[in-house]
Protein backbone atom coordinates (compact mmCIF):
# COMPACT_ATOMS: atom_id res chain seq x y z
CA UNK A 1 0.00 0.00 0.00
CA UNK A 2 1.73 3.03 -1.24
CA UNK A 3 1.18 6.55 1.25
CA UNK A 4 -1.47 8.00 -0.76
CA UNK A 5 -3.85 5.07 -0.45
CA UNK A 6 -2.81 4.91 3.41
CA UNK A 7 -3.84 8.38 3.94
CA UNK A 8 -6.82 7.87 2.42
CA UNK A 9 -7.38 4.74 4.64
CA UNK A 10 -6.55 7.04 8.18
CA UNK A 11 -8.50 10.20 7.44
CA UNK A 12 -10.78 9.04 4.66
CA UNK A 13 -9.79 12.21 2.08
CA UNK A 14 -7.97 12.14 -0.69
CA UNK A 15 -3.85 13.61 -0.78
CA UNK A 16 -2.98 16.76 -1.99
CA UNK A 17 -0.73 17.56 -4.07
CA UNK A 18 1.53 19.25 -2.33
CA UNK A 19 1.57 16.41 0.56
CA UNK A 20 2.70 14.10 -1.85
CA UNK A 21 5.72 16.17 -3.19
CA UNK A 22 6.35 16.35 0.75
CA UNK A 23 5.83 12.42 1.33
CA UNK A 24 8.93 12.32 -1.40
CA UNK A 25 11.27 14.85 -0.04
CA UNK A 26 10.78 13.37 3.36
CA UNK A 27 11.65 10.19 2.69
CA UNK A 28 14.74 11.79 0.94
CA UNK A 29 15.96 12.98 3.84
CA UNK A 30 14.94 10.19 6.08
CA UNK A 31 17.21 8.22 4.61
CA UNK A 32 20.07 10.75 3.91
CA UNK A 33 19.85 13.75 6.62
CA UNK A 34 18.70 17.39 5.47
CA UNK A 35 16.11 19.59 5.97
CA UNK A 36 12.70 21.25 4.21
CA UNK A 37 10.67 23.62 4.67
CA UNK A 38 6.78 23.05 4.50
CA UNK A 39 4.85 26.59 4.73
CA UNK A 40 0.78 26.03 4.03
CA UNK A 41 -2.17 28.21 4.36
CA UNK A 42 -4.09 26.96 7.89
CA UNK A 43 -6.22 24.39 7.95
CA UNK A 44 -3.71 22.86 4.55
CA UNK A 45 -3.35 19.48 6.01
CA UNK A 46 0.58 20.35 6.93
CA UNK A 47 0.82 17.45 9.77
CA UNK A 48 -0.17 14.98 7.96
CA UNK A 49 2.20 15.93 5.18
CA UNK A 50 4.58 15.54 7.84
CA UNK A 51 4.33 12.46 9.76
CA UNK A 52 2.96 9.97 7.04
CA UNK A 53 5.98 8.86 5.57
CA UNK A 54 6.93 8.05 9.13
CA UNK A 55 3.19 6.12 9.66
CA UNK A 56 4.05 4.88 6.46
CA UNK A 57 7.10 2.86 7.83
CA UNK A 58 5.54 1.90 10.75
CA UNK A 59 2.70 -0.16 8.16
CA UNK A 60 5.41 -1.51 6.42
CA UNK A 61 7.75 -2.69 9.32
CA UNK A 62 10.82 -0.59 7.70
CA UNK A 63 12.41 1.84 10.03
CA UNK A 64 14.74 4.53 8.53
CA UNK A 65 14.35 6.32 11.39
CA UNK A 66 13.68 4.94 15.32
CA UNK A 67 11.30 7.71 16.25
CA UNK A 68 9.36 10.80 15.71
CA UNK A 69 10.26 13.41 17.35
CA UNK A 70 7.33 16.37 17.18
CA UNK A 71 8.09 19.55 18.43
CA UNK A 72 5.47 23.03 19.21
CA UNK A 73 6.34 26.14 21.25
CA UNK A 74 3.39 25.63 23.59
CA UNK A 75 2.02 23.07 26.29
CA UNK A 76 -1.62 23.07 24.84
CA UNK A 77 -0.37 22.51 21.38
CA UNK A 78 1.51 19.83 22.48
CA UNK A 79 -1.44 18.18 24.06
CA UNK A 80 -3.88 18.77 21.47
CA UNK A 81 -1.74 17.28 18.75
CA UNK A 82 -0.67 14.37 21.02
CA UNK A 83 -4.46 13.51 20.62
CA UNK A 84 -4.66 14.01 16.70
CA UNK A 85 -1.72 11.84 16.31
CA UNK A 86 -2.89 9.07 18.52
CA UNK A 87 -6.09 8.70 16.72
CA UNK A 88 -4.40 8.14 13.33
CA UNK A 89 -1.60 5.85 14.81
CA UNK A 90 -4.67 3.72 16.71
CA UNK A 91 -6.49 3.68 12.75
CA UNK A 92 -3.28 2.46 11.45
CA UNK A 93 -2.47 -0.32 14.11
CA UNK A 94 -6.03 -1.26 13.62
CA UNK A 95 -5.51 -1.51 9.45
CA UNK A 96 -2.60 -4.06 10.78
CA UNK A 97 -4.98 -6.01 12.38
CA UNK A 98 -3.69 -5.59 15.86
CA UNK A 99 -7.49 -5.71 18.60
CA UNK A 100 -5.57 -4.06 20.82
CA UNK A 101 -5.33 -0.81 18.69
CA UNK A 102 -6.05 2.09 20.91
CA UNK A 103 -3.92 0.73 23.77
CA UNK A 104 -0.99 0.01 21.35
CA UNK A 105 -1.67 3.68 20.55
CA UNK A 106 -1.94 5.62 23.60
CA UNK A 107 1.89 3.45 24.42
CA UNK A 108 3.41 4.95 21.27
CA UNK A 109 2.42 8.25 21.28
CA UNK A 110 3.90 10.52 24.47
CA UNK A 111 4.09 14.02 25.33
CA UNK A 112 7.46 15.69 26.76
CA UNK A 113 6.55 18.62 28.60
CA UNK A 114 8.77 18.41 31.54
CA UNK A 115 6.30 16.68 34.29
CA UNK A 116 6.91 12.91 33.00
CA UNK A 117 8.70 10.11 35.17
CA UNK A 118 11.47 9.67 32.23
CA UNK A 119 12.16 12.27 30.00
CA UNK A 120 14.29 9.59 28.07
CA UNK A 121 11.89 10.22 24.19
CA UNK A 122 11.52 6.30 24.35
CA UNK A 123 8.39 6.23 22.22
CA UNK A 124 7.87 5.35 18.91
CA UNK A 125 6.40 9.27 18.23
CA UNK A 126 7.42 12.35 21.00
CA UNK A 127 5.41 15.25 21.01
CA UNK A 128 7.25 17.58 22.89
CA UNK A 129 7.82 21.08 23.72
CA UNK A 130 10.47 23.28 22.09
CA UNK A 131 12.32 23.59 25.92
CA UNK A 132 11.89 20.15 26.71
CA UNK A 133 13.49 19.50 23.31
CA UNK A 134 16.43 21.55 23.42
CA UNK A 135 16.95 20.20 27.70
CA UNK A 136 16.92 16.55 26.08
CA UNK A 137 19.51 17.51 23.14
CA UNK A 138 21.69 18.79 25.60
CA UNK A 139 21.05 16.93 29.03
CA UNK A 140 22.65 13.73 30.72
CA UNK A 141 19.25 11.89 32.16
CA UNK A 142 19.02 8.85 34.69
CA UNK A 143 16.64 6.23 35.17
CA UNK A 144 16.99 4.13 37.83
CA UNK A 145 21.10 3.13 38.22
CA UNK A 146 20.98 3.79 34.50
CA UNK A 147 21.89 7.15 32.55
CA UNK A 148 20.45 7.60 29.46
CA UNK A 149 21.07 10.38 26.61
CA UNK A 150 18.60 11.33 24.94
CA UNK A 151 20.40 13.17 22.49
CA UNK A 152 21.00 9.62 21.25
CA UNK A 153 17.24 9.01 20.27
CA UNK A 154 16.90 12.72 18.94
CA UNK A 155 19.81 11.48 16.40
CA UNK A 156 18.13 8.57 15.35
CA UNK A 157 14.69 10.41 14.94
CA UNK A 158 12.48 12.77 12.04
CA UNK A 159 12.30 15.84 13.88
CA UNK A 160 9.31 18.18 12.99
CA UNK A 161 9.37 21.95 14.28
CA UNK A 162 5.38 22.77 13.88
CA UNK A 163 4.26 26.74 14.28
CA UNK A 164 8.02 28.03 13.66
CA UNK A 165 6.58 31.70 13.85
CA UNK A 166 6.02 31.38 17.29
CA UNK A 167 9.74 30.91 18.08
CA UNK A 168 10.33 35.32 17.84
CA UNK A 169 11.21 37.83 20.60
CA UNK A 170 12.40 41.75 20.10
CA UNK A 171 15.75 40.69 20.72
CA UNK A 172 16.12 37.84 17.87
CA UNK A 173 17.37 35.53 20.52
CA UNK A 174 14.98 32.84 20.33
CA UNK A 175 15.48 32.58 16.12
CA UNK A 176 19.25 32.48 16.19
CA UNK A 177 19.69 29.55 19.18
CA UNK A 178 17.09 28.05 16.73
CA UNK A 179 18.93 28.23 13.91
CA UNK A 180 22.09 26.83 15.76
CA UNK A 181 19.85 24.04 16.99
CA UNK A 182 19.04 23.28 12.69
CA UNK A 183 22.53 23.58 11.84
CA UNK A 184 23.52 20.90 14.64
CA UNK A 185 21.04 18.99 13.70
CA UNK A 186 21.42 18.66 9.93
CA UNK A 187 25.59 18.45 10.48
CA UNK A 188 24.67 15.14 12.51
CA UNK A 189 22.26 13.87 9.31
CA UNK A 190 19.00 14.06 11.33
CA UNK A 191 15.85 14.74 9.11
CA UNK A 192 14.00 17.97 9.82
CA UNK A 193 10.70 19.36 9.14
CA UNK A 194 9.92 23.00 9.41
CA UNK A 195 6.61 24.26 9.57
CA UNK A 196 4.04 26.80 9.54
CA UNK A 197 1.30 28.52 7.69
CA UNK A 198 3.66 32.08 7.93
CA UNK A 199 7.50 31.94 8.16
CA UNK A 200 8.81 35.54 8.49
CA UNK A 201 10.96 36.04 5.72
CA UNK A 202 14.03 37.16 8.16
CA UNK A 203 12.89 34.44 10.36
CA UNK A 204 13.65 31.98 7.66
CA UNK A 205 16.95 33.21 6.60
CA UNK A 206 17.98 32.47 9.94
CA UNK A 207 16.96 29.56 10.93
CA UNK A 208 16.45 27.52 7.21
CA UNK A 209 17.94 30.15 4.52
CA UNK A 210 18.54 27.18 2.04
CA UNK A 211 16.05 24.46 2.38
CA UNK A 212 13.76 22.99 -0.11
CA UNK A 213 10.03 24.87 0.39
CA UNK A 214 7.23 22.81 -0.21
CA UNK A 215 4.08 24.67 -0.95
CA UNK A 216 0.81 25.00 -2.71
CA UNK A 217 1.64 25.93 -6.41
CA UNK A 218 -1.27 27.22 -8.72
CA UNK A 219 -1.52 24.44 -11.22
CA UNK A 220 -1.86 21.96 -8.42
CA UNK A 221 -5.40 20.32 -8.90
CA UNK A 222 -5.79 18.72 -5.67
CA UNK A 223 -5.37 21.50 -3.23
CA UNK A 224 -6.60 23.29 0.46
CA UNK A 225 -9.73 24.90 -0.51
CA UNK A 226 -10.47 27.65 2.89
CA UNK A 227 -14.19 29.21 3.85
CA UNK A 228 -14.80 32.73 3.29
CA UNK A 229 -13.79 35.27 5.84
CA UNK A 230 -14.65 38.77 6.19
CA UNK A 231 -12.03 40.98 7.84
CA UNK A 232 -13.30 44.18 9.28
CA UNK A 233 -11.64 46.66 12.00
CA UNK A 234 -13.04 48.38 14.99
CA UNK A 235 -11.84 51.18 16.79
CA UNK A 236 -14.65 50.35 20.10
CA UNK A 237 -14.67 47.06 21.88
CA UNK A 238 -18.32 47.62 22.49
CA UNK A 239 -19.01 47.89 19.03
CA UNK A 240 -18.78 44.10 18.17
CA UNK A 241 -20.80 43.36 20.72
CA UNK A 242 -23.95 42.96 18.67
CA UNK A 243 -21.65 40.63 16.30
CA UNK A 244 -20.21 38.34 19.16
CA UNK A 245 -24.18 38.06 19.98
CA UNK A 246 -25.61 37.38 16.73
CA UNK A 247 -23.04 34.69 15.94
CA UNK A 248 -23.64 33.04 18.70
CA UNK A 249 -27.25 33.24 18.33
CA UNK A 250 -26.61 31.84 14.61
CA UNK A 251 -25.29 28.79 16.45
CA UNK A 252 -21.66 29.80 16.23
CA UNK A 253 -18.42 29.87 18.00
CA UNK A 254 -16.86 33.00 18.99
CA UNK A 255 -13.31 33.06 19.82
CA UNK A 256 -11.54 36.44 21.26
CA UNK A 257 -7.70 36.40 21.03
CA UNK A 258 -6.64 39.08 22.90
CA UNK A 259 -2.49 40.24 23.60
CA UNK A 260 -2.27 41.01 27.14
CA UNK A 261 -3.89 38.20 30.49
CA UNK A 262 -5.41 41.50 31.79
CA UNK A 263 -7.37 43.02 28.63
CA UNK A 264 -8.27 38.77 28.28
CA UNK A 265 -9.83 38.86 32.15
CA UNK A 266 -11.25 41.87 31.45
CA UNK A 267 -12.93 40.94 28.17
CA UNK A 268 -14.25 37.57 29.52
CA UNK A 269 -15.62 39.41 32.92
CA UNK A 270 -17.30 41.60 30.36
CA UNK A 271 -18.67 39.27 28.07
CA UNK A 272 -20.17 36.87 31.26
CA UNK A 273 -22.29 40.40 32.19
CA UNK A 274 -24.23 40.00 28.86
CA UNK A 275 -27.46 39.39 29.64
CA UNK A 276 -28.09 38.26 25.82
CA UNK A 277 -25.42 35.21 26.38
CA UNK A 278 -25.88 34.24 29.75
CA UNK A 279 -26.90 30.71 28.48
CA UNK A 280 -23.83 30.18 26.61
CA UNK A 281 -20.91 28.18 27.98
CA UNK A 282 -18.01 30.91 28.18
CA UNK A 283 -14.22 29.51 29.10
CA UNK A 284 -11.26 31.70 29.63
CA UNK A 285 -7.63 30.14 28.95
CA UNK A 286 -4.29 31.79 29.14
CA UNK A 287 -0.91 30.69 30.05
CA UNK A 288 -1.01 31.56 34.21
CA UNK A 289 -3.74 28.96 34.79
CA UNK A 290 -1.76 25.51 36.18
CA UNK A 291 -1.08 22.81 34.39
CA UNK A 292 -4.18 20.66 35.92
CA UNK A 293 -6.82 23.31 34.90
CA UNK A 294 -5.18 24.36 31.25
CA UNK A 295 -5.73 20.86 30.73
CA UNK A 296 -9.49 20.98 31.84
CA UNK A 297 -9.83 23.78 29.85
CA UNK A 298 -7.95 22.23 26.84
CA UNK A 299 -10.75 19.79 26.92
CA UNK A 300 -13.75 22.05 27.25
CA UNK A 301 -12.26 24.19 24.27
CA UNK A 302 -14.82 21.83 22.08
CA UNK A 303 -17.88 22.28 23.66
CA UNK A 304 -17.49 26.10 24.56
CA UNK A 305 -19.52 28.49 22.62
CA UNK A 306 -17.07 31.84 23.47
CA UNK A 307 -13.70 31.05 24.45
CA UNK A 308 -11.54 34.36 25.26
CA UNK A 309 -7.98 33.40 25.49
CA UNK A 310 -4.45 35.27 24.73
CA UNK A 311 -1.84 34.16 22.56
CA UNK A 312 -1.51 30.57 23.22
CA UNK A 313 -4.50 29.72 20.84
CA UNK A 314 -3.35 31.50 18.00
CA UNK A 315 -1.48 28.56 16.12
CA UNK A 316 -2.56 24.98 16.19
CA UNK A 317 -6.21 25.10 17.71
CA UNK A 318 -8.35 23.38 15.03
CA UNK A 319 -11.60 24.19 16.49
CA UNK A 320 -15.05 23.36 14.23
CA UNK A 321 -17.72 26.08 13.21
CA UNK A 322 -16.03 29.36 14.37
CA UNK A 323 -18.14 32.17 12.78
CA UNK A 324 -16.13 35.05 14.58
CA UNK A 325 -12.77 35.78 15.55
CA UNK A 326 -11.97 38.95 17.05
CA UNK A 327 -8.75 39.93 17.76
CA UNK A 328 -6.11 42.79 19.22
CA UNK A 329 -3.82 43.92 16.84
CA UNK A 330 -0.82 42.38 16.44
CA UNK A 331 1.99 41.47 14.15
CA UNK A 332 1.17 40.17 10.18
CA UNK A 333 1.88 36.67 10.53
CA UNK A 334 0.19 36.18 13.83
CA UNK A 335 -2.90 38.08 12.56
CA UNK A 336 -2.70 35.56 9.97
CA UNK A 337 -2.46 32.61 12.01
CA UNK A 338 -5.60 34.06 14.54
CA UNK A 339 -7.95 34.68 11.47
CA UNK A 340 -6.81 31.33 10.32
CA UNK A 341 -8.85 30.32 13.47
CA UNK A 342 -12.06 30.72 11.29
CA UNK A 343 -14.21 29.41 8.42
CA UNK A 344 -11.38 26.99 8.06
CA UNK A 345 -13.72 24.29 5.25
CA UNK A 346 -14.58 25.17 2.30
CA UNK A 347 -18.47 25.93 1.76
CA UNK A 348 -18.15 27.52 5.81
CA UNK A 349 -18.15 31.43 6.21
CA UNK A 350 -16.92 33.30 8.71
CA UNK A 351 -15.90 37.11 10.03
CA UNK A 352 -12.75 38.57 12.03
CA UNK A 353 -12.82 41.92 13.26
CA UNK A 354 -9.13 43.62 14.52
CA UNK A 355 -9.48 45.77 17.22
CA UNK A 356 -7.47 49.10 17.35
CA UNK A 357 -8.35 50.53 20.56
CA UNK A 358 -6.74 53.83 21.28
CA UNK A 359 -4.03 52.94 24.09
CA UNK A 360 -2.55 50.70 21.47
CA UNK A 361 -2.28 53.05 18.53
CA UNK A 362 1.00 54.09 17.84
CA UNK A 363 2.50 57.23 19.65
CA UNK A 364 4.87 58.36 17.05
CA UNK A 365 2.75 59.74 14.22
CA UNK A 366 2.25 62.94 15.55
CA UNK A 367 -1.55 63.24 15.88
CA UNK A 368 -4.07 62.74 18.78
CA UNK A 369 -3.79 59.42 21.10
CA UNK A 370 -6.04 57.87 18.36
CA UNK A 371 -3.06 57.63 16.40
CA UNK A 372 -2.90 56.18 12.85
CA UNK A 373 -6.32 55.80 11.33
CA UNK A 374 -7.45 52.50 10.44
CA UNK A 375 -7.87 52.93 6.57
CA UNK A 376 -3.84 53.16 6.73
CA UNK A 377 -3.79 49.40 8.23
CA UNK A 378 -6.08 48.19 5.63
CA UNK A 379 -4.09 49.70 3.22
CA UNK A 380 -0.83 48.47 4.29
CA UNK A 381 -2.21 45.17 5.90
CA UNK A 382 -4.99 43.60 3.75
CA UNK A 383 -3.66 42.85 0.59
CA UNK A 384 -0.59 41.13 2.39
CA UNK A 385 -3.58 39.23 4.84
CA UNK A 386 -5.14 38.14 1.18
CA UNK A 387 -2.29 36.72 -0.23
CA UNK A 388 -2.63 33.91 2.67
CA UNK A 389 -6.30 34.02 2.28
CA UNK A 390 -6.73 34.67 -1.81
CA UNK A 391 -10.11 35.58 -2.74
CA UNK A 392 -11.75 34.33 0.50
CA UNK A 393 -11.41 37.48 2.41
CA UNK A 394 -13.53 40.73 1.89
Amino acid sequence: MDTRELFKKLTGYEAYDYQTRAWGKIREIMRNGGKVIIEVQTAGGKTEAAIMPFLQEIYDGTWSVSRLIYVLPTRSLVEKQAERIRKLVEKLYSLKGYQNAKELSEKSVLVEYGLEKTHAFLGSVIVATWDSFLYGLAAHRKIGDRFTFPAGAIAQSLVIFDEVQMYQDCSFYMPMLFGLIIKLLEKARVPVVIMSATIPSKLRDVIAKDAPKIEVLDNDELKPLRGEVKVEISESFDSILKDVVDTLKAGKKVLFVRNTVEKARNTYEKLKSLKEIQNKEIILIHSRFTVEDRREKEIMLEKADLIVATQVVESGLDLENVGLVVTDIAPLDALIQRIGRCARRKGEKGKAIILIEAEIQPKDTGRSKKGRKPEVFKFKKFSEISRHFGENIE
